[in-house]
């Protein structure tokens, strides 16, 4: 496979996602083989993720531990609280992922038969998305990773022991990453599935429209007519399978599409209430504290960006397959034989009665999704500076009241 493949000229499926699955192998979290297109489960790979994931999930599970019991005087509520939502996330979309290794090898197998009716000109297209997404991200949080490394474990005393909590936990938000990963490469791949099948439809129209005036006469519109009912009757086959699929994807990827959104909004919200302590605790120019700063903004890009791309692929696929209604009207308006009006009012029909949104357990993920997320976090960030205000006041009062005495 490695002979065929080009950075971004995927051929089919299989190149398209090459590097997500290369680099799933190297995090050992890939318990599968691929047998000319076909999915088959590897016992040695499954091993490898079961020793894997479970000496990672005993290890999150320590931490969470350790959080809720320390009692030492920087162990703030806000900070427990951060600690062990990330923590808990993370061994919760690890445990998914080990307890349904079979269903996402059906949703990958699936995925790669109704992907293969894409056109070379699709697949490059989605492999200059892709690719680059996957190989800049990958090595975008190996550099971020030795910047923290550096920031936080080599000044320290105990720094043996600081690089290998670090290792561990960096390797964890490896897998959750690459997870995250392979959800937006499915979601684009079953965009591009609706862009065909849209496409299928408009060049349909122009059939129509061009060859109204045909020399032939009667025979040749027959003849295209029924045409174009059997290349109609397959897009409304090509439409359920794909529709199918989207709605196999939100029930196997929905757990973990949830927790990587309850996982960033506390990162998001607890960090930058943490920030803005250390600035109301006074402002001073220091060049460690500036590389601690970016750091810290650093990793909350890491999360929003993850959230917006996941939702930008969810939005935009969404779009895709609304479209296809208003590409049928417009065919039908071009077209003045009967059963071609009748198929297509039945297509529409189908259009109407499914449901292509992308969702989490109840939480639609579109572009509304991303603003109510927005809002929240403003809100409890306002929340927790009003009682950091508040605390500071009670402090002031207290110190007046004792000087006074």
């Amino acid at each position: 496979m490695w002979n065929k493949w080009q950075l971004f000229h995927a051929t089919d499926f299989q190149s398209l996602m090459l590097p997500c699955f290369t680099f799933f192998r190297i995090l050992g979290i890939f318990p599968y083989k691929i047998n000319v297109s076909i999915f088959e489960p590897s016992r040695p790979r499954y091993v490898l993720l079961t020793v894997v994931m479970c000496c990672n999930i005993i290890y999150q599970i320590i931490r969470i531990y350790y959080v809720l019991s320390r009692n030492s005087y920087n162990s703030k509520i806000c900070q427990k609280i951060r600690d062990s939502c990330y923590f808990l996330s993370e061994t919760f979309i690890l445990i998914v992922w080990i307890v349904m290794t079979k269903p996402y090898m059906r949703l990958l197998q699936t995925i790669s038969e109704v992907s293969s009716k894409l056109s070379r000109k699709s697949y490059k297209k989605l492999s200059k998305l892709i690719h680059f997404k996957d190989i800049f991200g990958f090595y975008l949080m190996i550099g971020h990773g030795f910047l923290t490394l550096s920031r936080y474990c080599f000044p320290s005393e105990n720094s043996t022991s600081c690089v290998l909590i670090f290792v561990i936990e960096y390797y964890t938000r490896f897998q959750t990453f690459q997870i995250s990963m392979l959800y937006i490469d499915c979601v684009c791949i079953l965009k591009a599935c609706f862009e065909r099948i849209d496409d299928k439809l408009t060049s349909l129209r122009e059939l129509i429209i061009n060859d109204d005036s045909h020399p032939l006469g009667m025979i040749y519109r027959q003849q295209r007519n029924l045409l174009v009912l059997n290349e109609i009757k397959v897009l409304q086959k090509e439409y359920t399978t794909v529709s199918d699929v989207v709605q196999m994807l939100n029930m196997i990827f929905s757990p973990q599409i949830l927790a990587i959104f309850t996982e960033v909004f506390t990162e998001v919200t607890f960090n930058l209430y943490a920030s803005i302590v250390r600035w109301n605790n006074g402002i001073y120019i220091n060049l460690t504290e500036q590389i601690h700063n970016f750091v810290l903004t650093s990793y909350l890009l890491y999360h929003i960006t993850r959230v917006m791309f996941i939702v930008w692929a969810c939005e935009t696929s969404k779009n895709q397959a609304i479209k296809i209604s208003t590409t049928i009207y417009d065919v039908s308006n071009s077209t003045n034989n009967d059963q071609i009006r009748n198929e297509l009012r039945l297509f529409s029909l189908q259009v109407l009665h499914r449901d292509n949104t992308f969702s989490a357990k109840g939480f639609t993920i579109d572009a509304t999704f991303l603003r109510k997320m927005i809002g929240t976090i403003t809100t409890y960030f306002l929340i927790l500076i009003q009682f950091l205000i508040a605390t500071h006041t009670c402090d002031k009062k207290v110190n007046i009241t004792e000087l006074s005495n």
